[in-house]
C-alpha cells in the first residue's frame, strides 16, 4: 500500500519539476511534498491512502495556515473513492473535502506502470446524495493556488484547474457542429494540449471504460466514442 503511494509522490515530483512548476523541494516525505513555487507560494502535497477523520483535514489545513502555505489533499482513488456514476452520501470528511475544493476531489490511480492523476466531481442530487462524476489527467502545469471560503473557515488550498467550473467537461451548442471540438470535450483536452497529454488522457479513459474492466452497461459506447474522439484528434494533428 505504501509503495503505491510512494509511486505516485516520485511521479508528482517528476512532473511537477518537468512542467516547471517548482523553484524549489523543501520536503520529499514520499507521502508529503513540500515545494514553492515559481510564483513564490509554498504548497504541501497530501497523498492520502485511507480515510481520515475529519479533526486530521482541518489540524493539517491549521499548520499549513499558520505558515502560510497552501494545502492540497490527493486521495488514493481506488481505496477511497465511490466509482464513477455512483449517487452517495459522502462521509463528513470527504464532504469536507468536496467542500474545499469545490464540489471535486483529486485522486491518484495506479493502472500497470502509469499513474494517473484526475478530478472527481460530485454534483448536487437528490437529498444529501451527490452524482459522481470522473475525470480526465490533470494537466501539472495548471497547478494554482487560491484561498477558499467554507463553512468551517478560509484556507489557503492548491488544485488544479480551480478556476474552472466543477463538473465534468460538456458539449454545448456552440461545439457541438464542430467535431473535433467535440472529441477535445470527450477526451478532456484543450485543442493545443501535446500529444503526450492527449495519450495519457486517452489511456486512463481506456482504461475505466474498457468492456473487458468495465462492466457497466455503457461501457462498450464510451469506449466505442473514446476511440472515436482519439483518432480524429491524432488525424486532425498530423495533417
Amino acid at each position: 500500500m505504501r509503495t503505491v503511494t510512494y509511486n505516485a509522490g516520485a511521479y508528482l515530483v517528476e512532473e511537477l519539476l518537468r512542467a516547471g512548476v517548482v523553484s524549489r523541494f523543501i520536503e520529499d516525505g514520499g507521502d508529503i511534498l513540500l515545494f514553492e513555487t515559481r510564483a513564490h507560494q509554498r504548497v504541501s502535497i497530501h497523498l492520502i491512502e485511507s480515510s481520515i477523520e475529519r479533526y486530521e483535514i482541518k489540524s493539517i489545513l491549521d499548520g499549513n495556515e499558520a505558515q502560510n502555505i497552501y494545502t492540497l489533499f490527493i486521495l488514493w482513488g481506488d481505496r477511497l473513492l465511490p466509482s464513477d456514476g455512483w449517487h452517495v452520501t459522502p462521509p463528513d470528511w470527504l464532504d469536507a473535502l468536496i467542500t474545499l475544493y469545490g464540489e471535486r476531489v483529486y485522486a491518484y490511480d495506479i493502472y500497470g506502470s502509469e499513474i494517473f492523476v484526475f478530478p472527481v466531481y460530485f454534483g448536487a442530487q437528490r437529498g444529501h446524495q451527490r452524482h459522481v462524476t470522473y475525470g480526465t489527467t490533470v494537466q501539472i502545469a495548471h497547478l494554482g493556488c487560491v484561498t477558499t471560503q467554507t463553512p468551517f473557515g478560509a484556507w489557503r488550498v492548491a488544485g488544479f484547474n480551480l478556476g474552472d467550473k466543477a463538473g465534468a467537461p460538456q458539449i454545448d451548442a456552440a461545439r457541438a457542429a464542430n467535431p473535433f471540438a467535440v472529441a477535445c470535450a470527450l477526451l478532456g483536452v484543450q485543442a493545443d494540449d501535446d500529444d503526450e497529454t492527449i495519450k495519457k488522457a486517452y489511456r486512463l479513459l481506456a482504461r475505466r471504460y474498457h468492456p473487458d474492466l468495465n462492466r457497466s452497461g455503457e461501457a462498450t459506447m464510451r469506449m466505442q466514442q473514446i476511440n472515436a474522439a482519439y483518432a480524429l484528434i491524432m488525424a486532425a494533428r498530423a495533417e
